[in-house]
């Protein structure tokens, strides 16, 4: 069920219309636990969240926001095997400060 929604969210936020804001979206897929993980990022801030993130892959999300000059401004989701949100986590993981 929050997959259905949180695909009906990227599709409005990617919607285009008169005054819309171009975003950023990439899709990335871990095959060990077989899940995906989204980058949004607003092109003209550069500001970026990151939905989903896997712990395993945290180096990876950290190079591709580096390579696309995305500042994270948050990780939104649950880590598997852990039972903090990630915003609580996201400064020691992906370098960045507290919200």
């Amino acid at each position: 069920m929050w997959r259905r929604r949180s695909s009906a969210l990227l599709r409005a936020a990617l919607s285009s219309g008169p005054g819309s804001r171009r975003l950023l979206l990439r899709q990335l897929f871990e095959p060990r636990s077989c899940t995906y993980t989204y980058i949004l990022a607003d092109e003209a801030t550069r500001d970026a969240i990151i939905i989903d993130p896997v712990l395993e892959t945290v180096p990876r999300d950290q190079r591709l926001l580096k390579e696309l000059g995305l500042t994270l401004r948050y990780a939104g989701g649950l880590m598997e095997g852990l039972q903090l949100p990630r915003p609580k986590l996201m400064g020691n993981f992906y370098g960045g400060g507290s919200l």
